[in-house]
């Protein structure tokens, strides 16, 4: 996947996306985003790892979560210095897959743009 660069200053962060041709069965399968546990999907971080979580949107659905990830700034890397949010969006045989690339705004603030996309 390659980085879509979003705003301009100290808050820049990338949201990685790809569109694929593949349920989202099919995505959790061969993509090795998530792994399943005998308590359900999960996502790991740095310092652990975080329940999957369902989301919904218009006539799409989905899972997403967030892991303590590292971020680079200004002052160089940070091993466990941010957010990142990964989700899987499907409608049929169609999935978006996102991911963020360490983030400073919050994981929630990204949920919140990934929430209302639309399948076309």
């Amino acid at each position: 996947m390659q980085p879509t660069p979003i705003g301009q200053d100290k808050d820049d962060y990338n949201l990685l996306f790809e569109v694929k041709a593949a349920t989202l069965e099919n995505v959790l399968k061969n993509h090795g985003l998530f792994e399943k546990t005998p308590d359900g999907w999960v996502k790991h971080g740095r310092t652990g790892t975080a329940k999957v979580q369902p989301i919904t949107g218009k006539k799409w659905q989905g899972i997403y979560a967030t892991t303590i990830c590292g971020i680079s700034d200004q002052n160089g890397f940070h091993a466990a210095g941010g957010e990142c949010l990964t989700a899987v969006l499907t409608q049929a045989n169609h999935s978006a897959i996102f991911e963020t690339d360490g983030t400073i705004p919050t994981p929630m603030v990204l949920y919140r743009i990934v929430k209302p996309c639309r399948f076309f």
